[in-house]
């Protein structure tokens, strides 16, 4: 979640909202993110979840109840409504990192893009190596053991 005075605070330091539809949109995005991120370096967001936290839901994706505005980001005609509101995130210090094959997004508002990358990089590498290990047969992980015991003085 996001503390009030911090919300008022990001709404002062934006554009009039007096009928600025765009506006309204980009505010209620960085709001979302930033509430999915919290206190986290980073987080994977996902179009469902930033659309569903826009609409004020806490859990979970409510696509049923979106109000018309977010309604609009929702479908397949909302693409380039969503690339806008991306660009808003980046405008206002939000660094995204989307790697091919990845459903969604990782969003951080403390880390540089390229630090962004080499942390989401980095866990990538770390889950994929333990899930090879995983993937072992028996005769291969003792092989693995015994070199590591004879290493071992």
């Amino acid at each position: 979640s996001i503390d009030k005075d911090k919300a008022f605070s990001l709404r002062d330091a934006r554009k009039s909202y007096k009928d600025n539809r765009d506006e309204i949109i980009a505010l209620c995005g960085e709001l979302a993110v930033r509430s999915i991120v919290g206190v986290k370096d980073y987080a994977k967001c996902f179009r469902g979840l930033v659309l569903s936290r826009m609409a004020g839901f806490a859990k979970g994706v409510q696509e049923d109840w979106y109000p018309e505005a977010v309604k609009k980001l929702a479908g397949d005609g909302g693409k380039r409504q969503w690339r806008k509101l991306i660009a808003s995130l980046k405008y206002a210090g939000c660094s995204i990192y989307a790697p091919k094959g990845c459903h969604g997004f990782y969003a951080s508002f403390r880390l540089s893009p390229v630090e962004l990358a080499e942390k989401v990089e980095r866990k990538t590498m770390e889950a994929e190596r333990r899930k090879t290990e995983y993937d072992l047969s028996s005769e291969e992980l003792r092989k693995m053991a015994l070199e590591k015991i004879r290493r071992t003085p």
